[in-house]
C-alpha cells in the first residue's frame, strides 16, 4: 500500500450535496523583521486539516510552524527556492521532509492544504500532492505552541522553539487568505506588522490609470475601466481589435507589466453561440486533470462548460449569479457551489475558475479528491464517492453552450452562457488543450455555432419582459420539436 493510498481509510466527506459560503478574511504581510501573525493552537497530533491560499513573489520565507514548545516535535512550512517545503518531525526521530513541484513564487494565487495523519502528513498545493512519514516510536505528534503564521513573536526564546532555524527564517511576504482549520477560521491571538485593511491601497496608493475606478473584492485591487479607452489590471492598455475579427489577442490583463507579450484567448456568447471540441477519435483519461477559464457577464445563469454524457460527465454553469460545479463518475453526483461573501458573480468584472481532479487509489479501487476555486481564494474541496481507476471523458466538451443545454446530464440551467469567455484551458498528466485558442483558430475537431465574435463585447442582462395589457405578446424564432425539446 502506498503512502497516498493508505489516506483513503479516512473518513470522506457526505456529498451528495456540497455547498460553501466562503468568508474570506486575508491578510498581508510587509515582509518586515520582528511581523507574525500568532493563532490558537491546531490539534494536530493525530488527524487534522489545514488549508489557506497564498500569493507571493519571493522565494525564501516562513509560512508556519508549531512545536511541543523546544522537545522534539515540530512542522514547519517553508518557501524554498520558490516552493513549498514541509518538515516535521515526531518523538526525536529523524524528520520527514517534502519538496513540491509547483512554484508558488508567480504572483498568483495557489491553494495549499496539509493533512495530519499520525506519522504521515500529506502536502497539497492546486494539483500536485505528495505525502510523507516520519520513522517514530510514538505515532501522535505533540503540540503545545501556537500556530506560527508567517514569522516568529520576537519575544518567544530560542530555548522554547524545537527547530534550531525557524527564527532565522525570512518572514513571509505577501497575501494569505481564507485559513481554516477544518471547516472553521482558526483565532487570531494578535499580531505585528501585518496589514488586514487593503482599503488603503485604493484611498492612498490608486494604482489605476486613465480614469479607472479602484475598489477591493475579494482581498485584491481592481481596476474597472469599463468607462475608459483601456484595459488590463491597471487600465493602461490601449483596446486593440483584431482584423477581420478572426482572432482577438491581447496582452494578458491579469498580470502586471512582466506579462507582457502573453496573447489571451476570447469569444463573446450571446445565448445562441458555443463551441464544441470532438473526443470521440482522441478519448482523454490521466490520473490528475485540471480545467481553467475566465468569464465575465451579467447575467445570472448560463452553462460554460460541460463534457461527458449519462452518469459520466463534468458541467460548469452560472447559476443564480455563483459558479456551480457538478461532477459524475458513476455512482452519484457530486456538486460544489462557490459564491462570494458580497454580491454575486455576474457583476460585469473578471472572475477566473479553477476545478482540479486528482485520483488517488489502490488496488483498483480509486476515489477524486476535487478542488474548485474562484479568484484563486474562494475554493472548496471534496472527494467523488465512486470507485474507479483513470478520470476521462470520450464526448465533447461543449464551451458556452450546447444544442439543448437542459437535456444536458446533471445540468443545474437550462440556457446557454451570455457573456465573454476566456483562455479555456483543458489539461492533465500527458497533454494540453487550449480550447478557446483552438476555436479562434478553427481546429478540425472545433465546430464553431452561432455568430461567435473572438472578442469582448458588453452583453445585455436580460431583463423581464412585463405585459402591460391583455393583447400584449412577443414574437419568438420558430421552435423545432420534431423529436424532443424543452423550453423554460
Amino acid at each position: 500500500m502506498t503512502r497516498e493510498s493508505r489516506f483513503l481509510c479516512w473518513p470522506l466527506w457526505p456529498l451528495a450535496l456540497f455547498s460553501v459560503l466562503t468568508t474570506v478574511k486575508m491578510l498581508e504581510f510587509g515582509g518586515a523583521p520582528g511581523q507574525f501573525a500568532r493563532y490558537g493552537r491546531w490539534e494536530a497530533g493525530s488527524m487534522g486539516e489545514l488549508s489557506f491560499s497564498l500569493k507571493t513573489n519571493i522565494s525564501q520565507a516562513l509560512v508556519l510552524y508549531l512545536d511541543d514548545g523546544g522537545n522534539c516535535d515540530f512542522l514547519e512550512l517553508l518557501i524554498a527556492d520558490g516552493r513549498l517545503q514541509l518538515r516535521f518531525a515526531i518523538h526525536c526521530a529523524e524528520p520527514a521532509i517534502l519538496h513540491m513541484e509547483t512554484s508558488v513564487n508567480d504572483d498568483h494565487w495557489h491553494m495549499v492544504l496539509l493533512t495530519r495523519n499520525l506519522r504521515e502528513t500529506m502536502l497539497m498545493v492546486d494539483g500536485e500532492m505528495k505525502v510523507a512519514e516520519v520513522r517514530s516510536k510514538r505515532k501522535e505528534m505533540a503540540v503545545v505552541s501556537d500556530l506560527f503564521v508567517g514569522g516568529i513573536p520576537p519575544d518567544v526564546r530560542l530555548s522554547a522553539l524545537t527547530s534550531s532555524t525557524v527564527k532565522y527564517e525570512p518572514p513571509f511576504q505577501g497575501l494569505i487568505s481564507n485559513l481554516k482549520v477544518g471547516e472553521m477560521p482558526p483565532t487570531l491571538l494578535n499580531s505585528q506588522g501585518i496589514q488586514n485593511d487593503l482599503e488603503y491601497l485604493c484611498t492612498k496608493q490608486n494604482p489605476c490609470f486613465n480614469g479607472g475606478f479602484c475598489s477591493i473584492q475579494f482581498g485584491e485591487v481592481h481596476c474597472d475601466c469599463s468607462h475608459t479607452r483601456f484595459k488590463g489590471k491597471y487600465c493602461k492598455e490601449a483596446e486593440e481589435y483584431a482584423v477581420e475579427g478572426l482572432a482577438h489577442l491581447t496582452l494578458n490583463d491579469q498580470g502586471d507589466s512582466s506579462q507582457v507579450g502573453k496573447e489571451e484567448s476570447v469569444a463573446t456568447f450571446k445565448g445562441n453561440e458555443f463551441f464544441c471540441y470532438d473526443l470521440s477519435m482522441t478519448p482523454i483519461q490521466s490520473s490528475t486533470d485540471e480545467i481553467t477559464l475566465s468569464f465575465r457577464t451579467l447575467q445570472r445563469n448560463g452553462l460554460m462548460l460541460h463534457t461527458g454524457k449519462s452518469a459520466d460527465y463534468v458541467n460548469l454553469s452560472l447559476k443564480s449569479g455563483a459558479v456551480w460545479l457538478v461532477i459524475n463518475l458513476g455512482s452519484g453526483a457530486f456538486e460544489a457551489l462557490v459564491e462570494p461573501v458580497n454580491g454575486k458573480f455576474n457583476d460585469n468584472a473578471w472572475h477566473d475558475v479553477r476545478v482540479t481532479r486528482n485520483l488517488r487509489q489502490h488496488a483498483g479501487i480509486g476515489h477524486a479528491m476535487v478542488t474548485i476555486s474562484v479568484d484563486g481564494i474562494l475554493t472548496t474541496t471534496g472527494y467523488t464517492q465512486e470507485d474507479y481507476t483513470m478520470l476521462g471523458s470520450d464526448d465533447f466538451f461543449y464551451i458556452g453552450g450546447s444544442p439543448n443545454t437542459a437535456d444536458l446530464p446533471g445540468s443545474p440551467v437550462s440556457n446557454n452562457f451570455m457573456g465573454c469567455l476566456k483562455d479555456v484551458v483543458y489539461k492533465n498528466n500527458d497533454f494540453k488543450l487550449e480550447l478557446s485558442r483552438l476555436a479562434i483558430e478553427r481546429d478540425p475537431k472545433i465546430t464553431l455555432n452561432g455568430d461567435l465574435v473572438f472578442r469582448c463585447e458588453d452583453v445585455a442582462a436580460l431583463d423581464p419582459v412585463t405585459f402591460e395589457t391583455p393583447e400584449s405578446y412577443i414574437s419568438l424564432p420558430k421552435w423545432n420539436t420534431k423529436k424532443t425539446g424543452s423550453i423554460s
